[in-house]
């Protein structure tokens, strides 16, 4: 914890220079589809958001899907368009 103070009080300004590279190169790749499917990746194996992440995933698939089917939707149709979040 001091080294930590110690390198925000006296090199402040690499610090934010390293925050603002690393965001930056986490915007750009979140454009591309091989980033985003990195960023992902390293979503989901987070300790202790990434099982979160999932269900809360699975439950939005599931909510979509459910909703389509019971309007009438046929399960091809509904199927393709809860993958997509219903943006299809």
């Amino acid at each position: 914890m001091i080294n930590a103070s110690d390198l925000v009080q006296h090199r402040a300004i690499f610090v934010i220079l390293g925050l603002w590279v690393l965001s930056s190169c986490s915007g750009w790749s979140w454009r591309t589809d091989r980033g985003r499917l990195i960023i992902d990746r390293m979503r989901l194996k987070l300790p202790l958001f990434g099982p979160l992440l999932a269900k809360t995933a699975i439950a939005r698939l599931s909510r979509t899907l459910g909703t389509l089917m019971g309007s009438g939707v046929p399960s091809a149709g509904a199927e393709h368009r809860s993958r997509h979040g219903g943006n299809a």
